[in-house]
């Protein structure tokens, strides 16, 4: 690596002796030195350099004003001495023995070009607004981890509220009745519609065949589970006796499921969910701001007085709402009395709802299917549409809540204002169903952000209610991680 001179170090050229100089002048002066010697001439004057004999007391050249060529001139001589000594080895300098390689000329090339430019420091860019960027962001990462720990708190205290009700339901049940028995075992004759995990057999042996140790196994990708939040029967506006459901369930290889009825609980201990986990389970209309607002209730006592009331109300709502679009689809042509609604729905006021009304409208041939009777005579704006009248979605949170359950909302994507999502976070919403069959890849990972910035658990349900409603039937592929925080909620 070659040294650098000091400022004010002299170069020797031939007989001559140079300072430093510009890069071009330099380089001007190496290659006119190089010609010389070639051609048998003198070498070239620097610029500013005085001949000889010029000099001071001290025998130093004296320095003159650099009246010469524009800035770049030098440079061009350079190059246009390069061009005349021609490409091949370099020529030597006279009597200095150097070559133009050997020049103290640190750059080539376009740098060289450019003259002294390359060799001043850039300018700073400003950083004001790169620093308020920065600050802004670190706020808002901030705010974000506020809610996160917000939320995580809040699960914490639903988590624990869920346990105590829990072990004070197990106590009652394991009391005596009057006559000996206990309320557990009465209850699991009539159906097991208890949330509780069934047993499916005893546990594996830890050792393998003779009781060897078992040889570790390597480590393979975790396979998704197959689960299903959301599901309908005959006790709402599904098609399905509920063993019937819990036989496709089980047919699909489902390993965890919930029925949710609209406003019902009246699947539950009418089935046998098999080697399943079973969830209890509910979904309850309601409407806010134009909007018609599905909350999903999961792991509550189904025994809670006020719970119980309420969607009691929401079923005689229903029946009123029904009768009225009766009445108005008859005023407007279609011969559809309430009778043959309430026949559509297993002739119950259970959970009375459009589906039914749509269904009287095929039977009595008006319409080839469902979609083409909300099309033509029940969405809003049509002769049949009468508006819910429904609990809003704030109260039907704080109802599974106080129940010791976990509300979560339905198909996000089926909401006509998006905003509601954090209105409802802020009332105790806990999660948000991401996985659903209508949702596409886009929807799902806007949905898992949703759910990531404000605390929220994930849920996948198939909102099975026939196999001509639902082709894909029931069941959902989800990987384990993402439904972690939600079974350690519910189970």
């Amino acid at each position: 690596m070659k040294a650098k001179r000091a400022p004010g170090e002299r170069t020797r050229v031939g007989d001559r002796e140079v300072g430093r100089g510009t890069v071009g002048e330099r380089a001007a002066l190496g290659c006119g030195a190089a010609c010389a010697e070639r051609d048998g001439g003198d070498p070239p004057q620097p610029c500013g350099a005085l001949p000889d004999g010029e000099r001071d007391e001290r025998g130093e050249p004296r320095a003159r004003e650099r009246a010469h060529a524009p800035a770049g001139a030098s440079q061009a001589r350079a190059r246009d001495c390069g061009r005349k000594c021609g490409e091949g080895e370099p020529q030597a300098a006279a009597k200095g023995g150097m070559t133009l390689g050997e020049f103290d000329c640190d750059v080539g090339g376009d740098a060289a070009e450019a003259g002294p430019e390359h060799l001043r420091e850039p300018r700073r860019p400003a950083r004001r607004a790169s620093s308020l960027r920065r600050g802004s962001e670190r706020r808002r990462e901030g705010e974000q981890a506020e809610r996160r720990d917000d939320r995580a708190e809040e699960r914490a205290r639903v988590r624990t509220a869920g346990a105590m009700l829990r072990a004070e339901a197990r106590r009652v049940d394991e009391e005596p009745g009057e006559h000996g028995e206990h309320h557990g075992d009465e209850r699991s004759a009539k159906g097991h519609w208890r949330r509780r995990p069934f047993a499916t057999g005893a546990a594996a042996p830890a050792g393998g065949p003779r009781g060897r140790p078992r040889q570790p196994r390597a480590s393979l990708p975790e396979r998704p589970m197959i689960v299903d939040f959301h599901s309908h029967t005959l006790a709402s506006d599904g098609t399905l006796e509920p063993q019937a459901l819990a036989g496709l369930m089980r047919a699909r290889g489902v390993e965890i499921f919930a029925i949710t009825d609209h406003d019902s609980l009246g699947a539950y201990g009418h089935f046998d969910p098999g080697p399943a986990e079973l969830v209890v389970g509910i979904e309850l209309n309601t409407t806010y701001r134009g909007n018609e607002v599905h909350v999903l209730g999961f792991g509550f006592l189904p025994g809670d007085e006020r719970f119980v009331a309420a969607i009691a109300a929401n079923r005689a709502s229903r029946v009123e709402r029904a009768k009225r679009m009766a009445a108005q689809l008859s005023a407007a042509g279609y011969e559809v009395t309430y009778d043959e609604i309430r026949a559509e729905a297993g002739g119950t006021e259970t959970s009375i709802g459009r589906p039914h009304v749509a269904r009287a409208l095929i039977r009595k041939g008006y319409v080839a299917t469902i979609e083409a009777a909300f099309r033509e005579a029940l969405a809003s704006g049509k002769p049949g549409y009468v508006p819910s009248s429904h609990m809003t979605p704030q109260e039907a949170i704080a109802l599974v809540l106080c129940a010791g359950g976990v509300p979560v909302l339905a198909h996000p994507g089926r909401l006509k204002d998006e905003t509601i999502i954090e209105e409802l976070v802020t009332a105790g919403l806990l999660g948000l169903e991401v996985f659903y069959p209508t949702h596409d890849r886009n929807q799902v990972a806007h949905f898992r952000a949703l759910a990531a910035r404000f605390g929220l658990v994930m849920t996948a349900g198939s909102d099975f209610h026939d196999k001509r409603y639902n082709p894909r039937g029931v069941g959902m592929d989800v990987a384990r991680e993402d439904l972690s925080d939600f079974l350690d909620l519910v189970r």
